[in-house]
């Protein structure tokens, strides 16, 4: 599960991998970040905005924890930024 102390350490991670040709700077002014509360509100709202009816009336915690997980994965994948 993601808590706010993996992706703190993600971030962390992801500072320090950064190259030397671009600075902490150039990549502020390259990507928008947003807070953890906001992306977890964006997902919350695209699940609700995607779930199909078989999700919505799915019983089974283990198989709706599975479409869950297909659904963030989908957002994710959703929200990378082009190239």
């Amino acid at each position: 599960m993601l808590t706010r102390a993996k992706i703190s350490d993600m971030q962390q991670k992801v500072s320090y991998q950064v190259s030397k040709k671009e600075d902490m700077e150039d990549l502020k002014n390259k990507y928008t970040t947003i807070q953890f509360e906001e992306a977890l509100e964006h997902c919350q709202k695209y699940i609700t905005k995607v779930a199909t009816h078989a999700f919505r009336r799915e019983h089974d915690p283990a198989r709706k924890r599975e479409m869950t997980k297909s659904y963030i994965n989908e957002f994710v994948d959703s929200q990378k930024p082009a190239r």
